[in-house]
């Protein structure tokens, strides 16, 4: 069998396992009013940053923000936490900022399983938190979700997450919705796929869109509500043959606006008069995190399933492979 299941079915072992290296990291309080936080990365090891955004959206005590390119705005300098996330260590685009950072004066905390950046980081005697390698990046979200939860604690910028990060594992633990997963899978086959959130919840769409590509093998988009209620939603209308191919995925948390739950049902009536089918998926859990991991797992078994019905293997990603082999020669 494919890797790819053993390694979703690992995920919560994997968090586990995260905490343990978190609760072994000492980071000194370098700044009592850090102006900015700055996560770099990519893929799979950009998302973590993602799931930090949502859930610190209303306890984070300093601007968050992610880049994923080869530059940095000029706000980002000596009063900025930057976090440097490559799993691979070997992230062309995430070493080039991280010294860009650096040079700024910026405070940079490395999060890498080896490769450059730990070298980099050693060389340049930064922090560096070590975690286990020989995943897919997309396989090791885990990792990187839970030390930037002690990263920031460490530096003041959000409150104490354990409580919140032991509910999510329970909540984990007792996941029971694989069957269900397996049938939205298959169903997603030869279908335009749809994937909308509240703006409370875009890292779950996120995280949906991105294991559909990667791991399903299958293009899709997603969007969040109410933003696209003031554009996309026009798009309904053409193609005809797409809109009636569409399978449009609302992704709904305890969270959402009020107003955004009112929105969920006049938009569906939209969809499916276009043609669209519709599926509403509740997440799990009490708490925010809980609700975002639950439906990160969900996502990762759905994309799995996807990928059997299309008859692809889900791990290898050989057309990244083909664009860094390209890359590398063009240097």
């Amino acid at each position: 069998m494919d890797p790819m299941y053993k390694l979703i079915q690992e995920f919560p072992a994997q968090l586990q396992e995260a905490i343990e290296i978190g609760a072994e990291v000492e980071l000194p309080r370098y700044h009592d009013t850090f102006t900015n936080i700055c996560v770099l990365g990519l893929g799979g090891s950009a998302f973590g940053g993602e799931i930090i955004k949502d859930y610190g959206f209303d306890i984070l005590k300093a601007p968050y923000s992610i880049f994923r390119g080869y530059t940095l705005p000029a706000y980002v300098g000596s009063g900025s936490l930057v976090i440097a996330s490559s799993y691979s260590g070997n992230t062309e685009e995430t070493l080039t900022t991280a010294e860009l950072a650096r040079q700024r004066g910026a405070r940079v905390i490395c999060v890498t399983s080896g490769g450059q950046l730990a070298a980099w980081a050693r060389e340049h005697q930064l922090d560096l938190i070590t975690i286990p390698g020989g995943r897919p990046p997309r396989a090791s979200c885990g990792y990187s979700i839970v030390q930037q939860l002690f990263i920031l604690h460490s530096q003041g910028l959000i409150p104490d997450f354990k409580a919140d990060l032991e509910e999510a594992l329970q909540v984990l633990d007792g996941f029971s919705a694989e069957a269900q997963a397996r049938e939205l899978g298959h169903r997603l086959k030869d279908r335009a796929v749809a994937i909308y959130s509240s703006d409370a919840a875009e890292s779950a769409a996120i995280r949906l869109r991105q294991q559909i590509n990667e791991n399903g093998k299958q293009l899709c988009w997603h969007h969040v509500v109410p933003e696209m209620n003031h554009n996309e939603l026009v798009g309904w209308e053409f193609p005809r043959f797409m809109c009636e191919r569409s399978l449009v995925i609302q992704l709904r948390t305890a969270y959402d606006h009020p107003r955004v739950n009112i929105r969920w049902e006049i938009c569906q009536g939209i969809y499916e008069s276009r043609g669209a089918e519709v599926v509403n998926l509740q997440a799990q859990g009490k708490g925010k995190l809980a609700q975002l991991l639950w439906l990160l797992h969900f996502s990762d078994y759905v994309s799995w399933y996807l990928a059997e019905a299309n008859g692809a293997e889900a791990t290898p990603v050989r057309v990244i492979d083909h664009l860094k082999g390209e890359l590398a020669r063009r240097f």
